[in-house]
């Protein structure tokens, strides 16, 4: 049997409506720091990445 996958969702920036966006102060370090986090902090083996702008989406 193979083990539970243990996901999260990571909001990299999204542009909900004019004027809104959901990570304004989006940055790669700080993209990092979270990972980081993410992975070691809380376990997780996979994420699902959600953003607007599609180079923060190679910059995550």
């Amino acid at each position: 049997m193979t083990e539970p996958v243990r996901g999260i969702g990571y909001d990299a920036g999204v542009l909900y409506e004019k004027g809104f966006e959901s990570n304004p102060f989006f940055t790669e370090q700080h993209a990092r720091r979270d990972f980081r986090a993410i992975r070691e902090e809380l376990g997780c083996d996979a994420v699902l990445i959600m953003a607007s702008d599609p180079d923060r989406l190679g910059r995550v």
